[in-house]
């Protein structure tokens, strides 16, 4: 009998250990393909730190009430916004109302937990020793700036040497160029708000004389709000974004 309950009590710590070790990190299952590849990025950069774990990714439509979670929240009104809960053992809740809250919410999580990461490639990580994923909070991380992002010089276009077309979702194309739009997000370098460029297309006729009208318009750069062909809106001005809106909406229209 000793050596059968011995044998059952060894079963069970194994169980418990395998199951620890074992996690899942959970995305809508109609978010966007920038989440699926978050959430994939947390599990391997998890996987990294726990020793002998094994963590998986997969898609929900009811919210699950174990492992790590990335969680539309309609209610937060910040889209950088991300609030942060955990029982500390087996549950954590990621809460934003948008992809740019559950991203940053998600990597300075990481970054809390010690994980860095110095220039794109996995050379530069910085992976620190783990024992769990889970660390007991409930707290809310909010960025005090609204633009932080930064674009390569020039754009980032394929290449005859990297001419991976999986990235079509992300900032840039390819492998190298998917790297750096990685790099960044898990930097949180991607801000409350960002343009895509300076939409030259757009510094013509009555748009651009509007601009050059209403100086309020337009957002603040070197202490100046001069209308130029590189100027971009004021985000804060809603007459002005609503020309932004109108302007483009026009353009498109054409076609």
């Amino acid at each position: 009998m000793a050596f059968i309950r011995n044998c059952f009590v060894t079963a069970v710590l194994v169980f418990c250990m395998v199951n620890t070790k074992a996690q899942t990190v959970g995305y809508p299952q109609l978010s966007s393909q920038l989440l699926r590849s978050t959430a994939e990025d947390a599990a391997l950069l998890l996987q990294k730190a726990i020793p002998g774990s094994h963590f998986t990714t997969q898609a929900y439509s009811g919210s699950p009430t174990t492992g790590i979670i990335l969680f539309y929240d309609s209610t937060i009104t910040d889209n950088q916004a991300c609030r942060v809960e955990s029982d500390g053992v087996s549950f954590i809740k990621f809460s934003a109302s948008q992809d740019n809250g559950l991203n940053f919410g998600l990597y300075q999580y990481l970054q809390d937990l010690g994980f860095r990461f110095y220039q794109p490639g996995s050379i530069w990580e910085m992976i620190p020793s783990l024992s769990s994923a889970f660390k007991k909070m409930d707290t809310v991380y909010t960025c005090s700036f609204k633009y932080k992002t930064w674009f390569i010089s020039g754009g980032h276009n394929r290449w005859v040497m990297d001419n991976n077309t999986s990235y079509s979702w992300d900032t840039y194309f390819g492998d190298n160029g998917h790297n750096w739009a990685l790099y960044q997000r898990r930097n949180g370098m991607t801000g409350a708000y960002r343009f895509a460029g300076h939409r030259g297309d757009l510094m013509s006729g009555s748009y651009f004389s509007a601009l050059q009208n209403n100086p309020c318009y337009v957002a603040s750069h070197d202490n100046s709000r001069e209308a130029t062909k590189e100027s971009v809106p004021d985000v804060n001005n809603t007459d002005a974004m609503k020309l932004w809106a109108y302007t483009i909406e026009q353009k498109y229209s054409q076609y």
